[in-house]
């Protein structure tokens, strides 16, 4: 959950509207001038969001970002950077920046994106460790996968159902996500292989699919879906949270995430 927010701004006057409107939207605030005095701040205090300008004096906002990026405990907060460039943009976006702010900006839109960022974020364990299951590992599965090393997840890919048992026994996650149309094994079977282990008893196993939208016009192939999310379910699935989408798939995740 984010509750303390550091924003990083050479500007005075830029550091005082954009405190004041977190702190009127109930956030506890913290301000630096610079990269070196923001790395102070997040040293010293648990710190949920960052929010930095580009160009400030003694470290800018790359040299910050990149070590917050390095350093393992701070790597997970996710960093929001004040830039209107589209060349600042694009090099922060291959770094894996979470979103952007424009200058010259008002409360509402401050506000605007650090929800936006709450929604993307995982539970308080976010550096847990995920395997995914999933047919070939298509883009899909790549996209799941960003979005939860995004969050600060480890993520192990497996392609097919035979080699992740052995992966899952190695990794012993935190979850396991499995697609429910396999086609060299049945989900069923790679989820009842994995209840047959003391250690993965308590794991949660959600099972998800890519099912076309275009699909569901044949009646077989929803039935055919719907059996085997039944015997998924069935086998020891812990839930069933649908078709992938990457606008509600953090939220989905969100709800199992096991607590420690």
């Amino acid at each position: 959950m984010i509750k303390r927010v550091l924003i990083v701004d050479d500007a005075p006057v830029t550091l005082t509207m954009a405190k004041s409107q977190a702190e009127k939207a109930g956030y506890i605030v913290y301000v630096a001038g610079n990269g070196k005095e923001g790395l102070k701040v997040v040293k010293s205090q648990q710190i949920d969001l960052v929010i930095t300008d580009v160009v400030m004096p003694v470290m800018d906002g790359v040299d910050f970002f990149n070590a917050l990026k390095k350093d393992p405990s701070t790597m997970h907060i996710p960093v929001i950077v004040i830039t209107d460039s589209m060349v600042i943009k694009e090099s922060f976006r291959a770094l894996g920046v979470n979103d952007f702010l424009a200058k010259p900006f008002d409360g509402d839109t401050l506000v605007e994106r650090i929800q936006r960022i709450k929604k993307l974020e995982l539970g308080p364990h976010r550096h847990g460790k995920v395997v995914i299951i999933g047919a070939g590992c298509n883009d899909g599965v790549l996209e799941m996968r960003r979005l939860l090393e995004k969050n600060g997840c480890s993520v192990v890919l497996s392609n097919n159902g035979v080699d992740s048992i052995a992966k899952v026994l190695r990794v012993v996650p935190h979850l396991v996500l499995i697609d429910v149309m396999l086609t060299d094994v049945s989900a069923k079977e790679v989820i009842q292989s994995l209840r047959s282990f003391v250690k993965l008893k308590e794991t949660k196993i959600l099972i998800y699919t890519f099912f076309s939208p275009e699909k569901m016009v044949n009646s077989e192939a929803v039935e055919q879906l719907k059996n085997s999310k039944d015997a998924c379910m069935e086998a020891g699935g812990t839930d069933y949270i649908g078709r992938f989408s990457a606008l509600t798939f953090i939220n989905s995740v969100n709800k199992f995430w096991i607590n420690d």
